[in-house]
């Protein structure tokens, strides 16, 4: 098992794709500018989606034994950390 990749892979990925959701979102707040509805929040969540999606094939790439499981484990991680990220940022705005 290959922790160190697991846990580096889903932390960049969860830190790109929640980073550029809401750096788009920000953006676009700052310059007056307003996304729908519906495509603010498919704009939230397919940044993130992306990113995890990449992690959990790169980290499948990489490994030898047990692909699955840690591509699934990093998926995982991906998306609790992408979620508690995200709603850490929206209390503080």
């Amino acid at each position: 098992m290959r922790w160190k990749l697991i846990v580096v892979a889903s932390s960049l990925a969860t830190v790109a794709g929640v980073g550029l959701s809401l750096a788009l979102s920000f953006g676009l707040m700052r310059y007056g500018l307003s996304l729908g509805e519906e495509a603010a929040y498919a704009s939230l969540f397919l940044f993130p989606l992306l990113a995890m999606f990449s992690a959990a094939v790169f980290v499948y790439r990489h490994t030898a034994r047990r692909r699955g499981w840690q591509a699934a484990l990093t998926a995982l991680l991906v998306t609790l950390m992408a979620v508690a990220l995200t709603f850490a940022f929206r209390l503080l705005r």
